[in-house]
């Protein structure tokens, strides 16, 4: 019995450790990954007050995350959509592409702020101009709304002008082209709609390890009814190497909305690992978490949670080339 007591003694001892470190450690980052580490948590009262020091002193990433703390009433449980498109603006007139991007999600949806296709697609191309992969894909869905209309700023962005450059770039080697160039094929933006020949040139930037073609071939089988275990495949492998919306779509996919049978687990871990640095696409994230982990009991949960900030420590977010290659 005394034993017993002794290691029931030293475990609780070692959590005691455990999390004295874990404390330490936080102190010891940067203060905006120290707020990143606090809003993973849940403890967004303290995160908000970071970012918002931050924010104050012109560091675009957290300009960002305070205006959707803003949008979502987190942190002081303030909802103000005046202070959150003003956080928005600044962050993406910083050349913040996340906050780009989502300005021009606000500009094309009329939420909170007068529609304007010309505005939305003057954010997106500067996003884009980033390599910011899903500004790419809604500049290629804007195209055809945006044909003939007078571009706000003609540069990497204008579709007519860069299939020519797509394509050298492509003859060279260049993946990222290659991506961008099957999706023009498959969405018929610039080009003739040619199914086939979008998943030609998708399955060149596969060959490549790209996760980009990953992501657009998968989802490319996914519509027009292909194999889905190769897309599932296509899919994880796209999400192993950083690529949120594959992340997104993997989370989607396992919630059972995909008419397949549901994983509630593998569902909440893609959401987890995906949600922070898919915060310019995601609405709502806490809702969607909540949603989510409904179906599971609270140790399932923190343990998804464990494992979901293992991954992200390890996995490096995924880098494309830089933005000036495609401009050469």
């Amino acid at each position: 019995m005394a034993d017993r007591g002794f290691i029931k003694r030293g475990a609780a001892l070692t959590l005691l450790v455990l999390a004295a470190w874990a404390a330490f450690s936080l102190l010891r980052q940067a203060p905006f990954e120290r707020a990143e580490g606090l809003y993973a948590r849940g403890e967004y009262v303290s995160a908000f007050e970071i970012y918002r020091q931050l924010a104050g002193h012109g560091d675009a990433r957290a300009q960002f995350a305070l205006s959707r703390f803003y949008e979502q009433g987190l942190g002081q449980n303030i909802n103000d959509m005046g202070r959150a498109l003003g956080w928005l603006t600044e962050a993406a007139e910083r050349g913040y592409a996340p906050a780009q991007f989502r300005l021009g999600l606000f500009y094309y949806d009329g939420q909170a702020i007068a529609e304007d296709l010309e505005r939305a697609e003057l954010w997106w191309g500067r996003a884009a101009d980033q390599n910011l992969f899903e500004a790419w894909l809604r500049l290629l869905r804007l195209y055809p709304l945006r044909q003939g209309a007078a571009s706000v700023d003609k540069k990497l962005w204008h579709m007519d002008q860069n299939i020519p450059r797509l394509e050298g770039l492509a003859e060279q080697g260049e993946a990222f082209a290659m991506v961008l160039l099957g999706n023009f094929y498959a969405l018929g933006a610039g080009l003739d709609q040619d199914l086939d020949e979008a998943a030609r040139r998708l399955r060149l930037a596969v060959a490549m390890g790209n996760a980009n073609g990953q992501y657009s071939l998968a989802r490319l089988m996914m519509a027009s009814g292909g194999e889905v275990g190769e897309a599932l495949e296509l899919l994880h492998l796209a999400a192993a190497q950083g690529q949120v919306l594959a992340q997104l779509y993997l989370a989607e996919f396992y919630s059972n909305r995909k008419d397949v049978a549901g994983d509630p687990e593998q569902a909440l871990f893609w959401t987890l690992v995906a949600v922070q640095r898919a915060a310019h696409m995601v609405e709502q994230p806490e809702k969607l978490i909540a949603e989510r982990r409904r179906r599971l009991d609270s140790p399932t949960v923190e343990a998804i949670r464990s494992r979901a900030r293992a991954w992200q420590a390890i996995n490096q977010p995924l880098r494309t080339r830089a933005a000036q290659d495609l401009r050469k």
